[in-house]
């Protein structure tokens, strides 16, 4: 009886060291599921983090990229409309024909009057008669690489021009009608603005410019040279002379003379 009684006793101790495992057992099972949830879960915020800041880079570098496009279609913008804009206008109405040409004693009458690009006069008038009815326009062109055109570079941003004398087909160039002062700044090019040394450069070594490829270049100018446009007068029309930024002088009728007042308003 006290045999059955101590192997009772050893089964119910044993029975109760089982049990005592099997809890602990389970408790730390449980523990190092929660431990490996904890684990993993950092591992996946970590993930996040990581995955987080690669798109933050890469939307860093959409906005980035997208700012450079729009400052380039915002120079294109720009760069199309200086193709388009008339850097020096100049209207030259034909008050007058005498003479014959058969007689070769035909004169033509004209005013010369540079304005901007609403019309309004921003220069001396000028009043000149030509021996003929064939008018030239002589004029120094410096022309700009079409980087700084593209750039919409405020004074290298297309063509610039010096208005240099009018005269008729019968006449020396030197007998001609002096509208811009040679080697000094165009007043159009002043205007609301002071001049800057490297425009009174161009101006005053402009031959000097012409003549060293290399010395252009390094101002950024690719052509420097004298141009002259000239057109047979009809009396009683308006012509219109202007230099486009991308391309050099033009003369073109814009019909019937008007008064620039009239013109201006």
């Amino acid at each position: 009886m006290i045999r059955f009684l101590q192997a009772w006793a050893n089964f119910i101790g044993s029975l109760i060291l089982i049990l005592i495992f099997g809890f602990v057992a389970y408790g730390l099972w449980g523990l190092y599921q929660h431990v490996m949830q904890r684990v993993n879960l950092e591992k996946e915020v970590g993930q996040l983090r990581e995955e987080l800041k690669i798109q933050s880079e890469e939307n860093k570098a959409l906005r980035s990229k997208n700012q450079e496009l729009m400052r380039e279609v915002e120079r294109l913008r720009l760069a199309n409309r200086l193709l388009k804009v008339d850097t020096r206008l100049a209207i030259l109405d034909v008050l007058r024909q005498e003479g014959s040409p058969t007689e070769q004693n035909l004169r033509t009458t004209v005013v010369f009057q540079e304005v901007d690009s609403t019309g309004r006069p921003i220069a001396p008038r000028h009043q000149f008669t030509i021996d003929g009815d064939v008018l030239y326009i002589d004029a120094w062109v410096a022309k700009f690489q079409d980087q700084f055109v593209e750039l919409g570079d405020e004074f290298r941003g297309g063509s610039i021009c010096l208005f240099r004398r009018l005269f008729g087909e019968n006449q020396k160039p030197s007998e001609g009608l002096v509208l811009d002062l040679e080697g000094d700044s165009p007043g159009a090019y002043r205007e609301g603005r002071e001049v800057s040394e490297f425009e009174r450069e161009i101006w005053a070594n402009f031959w000097k410019l012409a003549n060293d490829p290399a010395q252009a270049e390094k101002r950024g100018l690719r052509a420097v040279h004298g141009e002259a446009v000239y057109m047979k007068l009809v009396p009683g029309t308006r012509y219109r002379i202007q230099l486009r930024s991308s391309d050099g002088l033009t003369i073109l009728p814009e019909g019937e003379v008007i008064s620039i007042g009239e013109r201006a308003g």
